[in-house]
């Protein structure tokens, strides 16, 4: 078990809205990350079972080998500080929840548009800078504080979807 494909949740540290991961990412010929804490999964360190265990022990860090739901995550742990997760497994968890979120945004009239959509402006000031133009989403969609935004190829920033409109070419 050498290869570096879990990580390290911090229960302890997370909250209902807000997952902590151990480290910050090194490369492989590098020194683990076993300090610090970030929100951010693809910036947190990657381990493997042997090298997490050689510097905390097995006891109180259990391998999770079954993991659908960050909510059952914590359920089924609630006792532990922090737990091993593999990657591939976790990134099926959040795979789920951006469903489900995107889903339930579309449900309140949010415009959600995918990576690869082609859109115009519409009802906006820079509309009329770029009269008619067909833009590219090099992005999903995402919620910004309650405005969904996208990138757009070309254009710097995110782009308010409410002022976009999916055509077909």
């Amino acid at each position: 078990m050498s290869d570096r494909n879990y990580i390290a949740i911090s229960l302890k540290h997370s909250t209902k809205d807000c997952i902590m991961y151990w480290g910050t990412r090194t490369q492989d010929n590098e020194s683990r990350c076993f300090s610090g804490y970030t929100a951010n999964f693809s910036n947190c360190e990657l381990y493997s079972p042997d090298e997490f265990y050689s510097n905390y022990g097995k006891k109180n860090y259990p391998i999770v080998d079954k993991c659908s739901s960050y909510s059952k995550l914590r359920k089924d742990y609630k006792d532990r500080d922090t737990v091993l997760v593999k990657v591939s497994d976790w990134n099926k968890v959040i795979e789920e929840a951006d469903k489900k979120a995107r889903y339930n945004r579309a449900k309140k009239g949010a415009n959600i548009l995918s990576k690869g959509d082609k859109v115009v402006m519409h009802t906006c000031a820079e509309a009329h800078h770029y009269d008619g133009k067909i833009w590219e989403c090099t992005s999903d969609s995402w919620d910004n504080y309650g405005t969904e935004l996208v990138m757009l190829k070309d254009f710097s920033g995110g782009f308010c979807t409410e002022f976009l409109q999916r055509v077909n070419v």
